[in-house]
């Protein structure tokens, strides 16, 4: 997983998300919002203006995503194919038209496993989490302090770090009891990334794809960014230009390319 760029859509783009989001933070009670943040996203394509919108925002997250087939940033391999809220939208309706909790995800990372399943810390730093589930009790959250990595407001590879040799994403911490291992720890476990045999089995291919590609005579330094920039699986490049040690970093290094 890797941090999304910070590209904006247009002002009016903007504005239209704005007032959406007021619709449902003027009213009173916390059911109230959850339950017009529903309706709202519901009819977020009810008029050809509200349509063209959704349009810009759709096109806008798609080029926060991965290459040029728009891969899911979250796995990094499948398609993406819908919105997904970071901060579920029935737990957290003052984020439902967020543009900073909105993200191009793959159908598997979005409904099947992340779907609405999300973890909290009980306070600000505190280790110790909470188990939050959109049952519609409409009882509210007591903070927006999340366990899950955002990709859109945080940099993943301060949590996760990917073993180039078994192709596993792991914790960068080695303290379970720290924030930063159980942010990792939930993210990987919520999105199975390392239980997927077919997203695994993909991901330690790229790698060896990558170490082919580097053993390619003549190869020069643009052709292999131009590789990485449309690659599956880009957090592999990341992670062989911060592990400068591991062999395939060594190679690059003596072929000048990093």
């Amino acid at each position: 997983m890797l941090q999304t760029s910070s590209i904006l859509p247009r002002n009016g783009i903007l504005n239209h998300l704005r007032h959406q989001q007021s619709l449902i933070d003027c009213l009173e009670t916390y059911e109230q919002r959850v339950r017009m943040s529903k309706t709202k996203w519901l009819q977020k394509k009810k008029s050809k203006a509200f349509k063209a919108a959704f349009q810009g925002i759709e096109k806008t997250l798609k080029m926060l995503a991965l290459g040029s087939s728009n891969y899911c940033n979250y796995c990094e391999s499948n398609v993406g194919s819908s919105i997904e809220h970071i901060f579920p939208r029935g737990l957290f309706p003052h984020k439902t038209f967020s543009w900073d909790n909105l993200l191009w995800a793959c159908n598997q990372c979005n409904g099947v496993h992340k779907h609405a399943q999300f973890q909290i810390f009980t306070s600000e730093n505190s280790a110790k989490t909470l188990d939050l589930l959109k049952d519609y009790s409409f009882i509210q959250p007591p903070n927006d302090d999340a366990v899950f990595i955002n990709p859109r407001t945080e940099d993943p590879l301060k949590y996760l770090q990917l073993n180039l040799s078994t192709g596993h994403y792991e914790p960068l911490s080695e303290d379970r009891e720290s924030r930063g291992y159980k942010k990792a720890y939930y993210t990987l476990q919520t999105l199975r990334l390392n239980q997927r045999k077919g997203l695994l089995a993909e991901r330690i291919r790229s790698i060896a794809q990558f170490g082919a590609l580097l053993r390619q005579k003549g190869l020069t330094k643009e052709q292999l960014q131009l590789y990485i920039v449309d690659m599956k699986h880009p957090t592999i490049a990341k992670e062989i230009a911060r592990q400068r040690s591991h062999p395939l970093a060594t190679k690059a290094i003596n072929l000048q390319l990093l």
